[in-house]
């Protein structure tokens, strides 16, 4: 599998990082030991590793829901008894507008970065709803999504979950 100019995104509704594929050259030691003393050079390997590109971090979907209202609930009359009103899916209304501004922040990447292709990986409970609101001229470079959560993933193993 060719990785060059490859984008790997994990994220959640907290979280979102995004990677770059980086070949490097790195000297074999077991290899080396081999080589004659006088031609001490070493044997030079080609190998891929991920480079941090970005990551963000979404603080709306953290806060509860006390602190984003206000230090009084509002009350109602409803026959003889008061009422607090009702809590209009505060959640819902929250995690749909974190999702929002994932989906904007993954097509800015997209845009700045110009990956041959690029890898997804967000969490299964809003996979579906995220993958919805990309653009269909971006999901055309997207190779491969994954509903899985792997932002807390060492970037070291992220490649193997995509293999």
């Amino acid at each position: 599998m060719k990785l060059d100019k490859c984008i790997y995104i994990v994220g959640d509704l907290g979280h979102l990082k995004v990677y770059k594929v980086v070949d490097t050259l790195a000297e074999s030691r077991h290899e080396t030991m081999q080589v004659s003393h006088i031609n001490n050079k070493g044997v030079q390997k080609k190998a891929t590793s991920l480079k941090k590109v970005m990551e963000l971090d979404y603080i709306l979907p953290r806060k509860n829901e006390q602190e984003l209202q206000s230090d009084q609930m509002g009350r109602f009359l409803s026959g003889s008894t008061a009422s607090t009103g009702e809590e209009h899916n505060l959640k819902i209304e929250r995690d749909q507008k974190t999702l929002e501004l994932i989906a904007q922040d993954i097509k800015k990447v997209i845009a700045k970065e110009r990956p041959s292709v690029w890898y997804l990986s967000f969490s299964k409970k809003m996979y579906g709803k995220l993958n919805g609101m990309l653009d269909e001229d971006i999901k055309k470079t997207l190779k491969k999504t994954l509903p899985l959560n792997l932002t807390k993933t060492p970037k070291d193993e992220l490649l193997s979950h995509f293999a």
